[in-house]
């Protein structure tokens, strides 16, 4: 994704991460494959993604990378 911002607009100046993968388990419950899964898409998925725009908006004289979160279990009641 970042290659093609990069080969059609040639920089980058912002990026806002707001995506996340909420699902309820019961902690006592909670398998390995699931934590993992969590894992990948809200802090793996995250940090690769603000890495790879660093990198672009680096090569460019900077920019500006904004990471949204939220405690859906409690808009979820």
């Amino acid at each position: 994704m970042f290659a093609e911002v990069e080969q059609r607009i040639g920089r980058l100046d912002c990026l806002v991460n707001n995506a996340a993968r909420f699902t309820r388990f019961d902690p006592l419950e909670i398998e390995e494959q699931d934590w993992d899964f969590i894992h990948s898409v809200n802090l793996k998925a995250t940090f690769f993604c603000c890495q790879s725009a660093a990198r672009l908006m680096l090569a460019s004289g900077g920019g500006r990378i904004v990471n949204i979160s939220s405690l859906a279990d409690k808009a979820l009641g």
